[in-house]
């Protein structure tokens, strides 16, 4: 049967995946009936196994097998996943629709949402939600290569004091994170013929536009990019109950969402 998503929040986990869990939690009440039973719940993420604990519940999934779930929904002949998010940046192949290789970024935070938001706001003054549209109207992309974080800023003052605009700067941002994210996270590993690109980078379309300019190669976005691992995660959720493996829960949000967690 078809699967959609109802119901969604976006945010920060600012170092605190359980605060961020039930803040999550918090949204989706004004979102979903306030009688509503959930039967399944499952987390993933780097924080997955904290917020499944305080969720009480047995399903926390890695994000390599949910954002392939979640990917392969929408199109079964899939076979190349690039995943880049806030922290970290991720390489996928799927084989039959099942993860059998797999990268990540080692160290550098060069190619990652973070990098891009900051190097925009501190150097250029420029908010996330702008990158986009400035970085399509360029013409004439800076070339940053794949500058590592650390040097990127002084790379910026120079191109400001070179007279270079700032819409062709905020575009050379944007290929730096794709020149890093291939040299560095996906190296020579293979591409396939169905590439899809998700994290909530995309929600920045000039980020996966740069990617297909990059590669020579269509790139897909799928719906909600930010969410595909969340939505994987409720599929197989949902298929380990049909499967038996899995017994159906009774979770309520309001509860979740006042539910504190202490220190001992």
């Amino acid at each position: 049967s078809e699967a959609r998503i109802l119901a969604s929040v976006y945010l920060r986990t600012n170092g605190n995946p359980v605060e961020a869990a039930r803040a999550c939690y918090r949204g989706l009440l004004g979102q979903v009936p306030p009688d509503i039973s959930i039967a399944g719940l499952g987390t993933t993420g780097s924080g997955r196994q904290i917020a499944g604990l305080h969720a009480l519940t047995p399903a926390v999934i890695n994000e390599i097998i949910a954002h392939a779930i979640g990917a392969a929904y929408y199109d079964p002949e899939v076979d190349t996943i690039f995943e880049i998010g806030g922290q970290d940046a991720k390489y996928t192949y799927l084989t039959n629709g099942v993860a059998s290789d797999y990268a990540m970024n080692e160290a550098c935070s060069a190619g990652t949402g973070s990098f891009l938001e900051e190097a925009a706001h501190e150097s250029l003054s420029i908010a996330t939600e702008e990158i986009g549209a400035m970085a399509l109207r360029s013409r004439k992309p800076t070339n940053f290569s794949d500058q590592c974080a650390a040097f990127i800023n002084s790379d910026i003052k120079s191109a400001i004091q070179e007279g270079i605009p700032t819409e062709d700067i905020v575009a050379g941002l944007v290929y730096s994170i794709c020149l890093n994210y291939v040299n560095r996270v996906k190296g020579a590993r293979a591409v396939g013929s169905r590439i899809f690109m998700q994290g909530g980078v995309c929600y920045n379309k000039a980020v996966p536009v740069a990617m297909a300019a990059l590669l020579g190669k269509q790139v897909v976005v799928p719906p909600e990019p930010g969410l595909i691992g969340a939505f994987g995660v409720a599929l197989d959720v949902r298929n380990k109950m049909r499967l038996g493996l899995l017994e159906p829960g009774d979770f309520r949000l309001r509860p979740l969402a006042g539910r504190d967690v202490s220190y001992r």
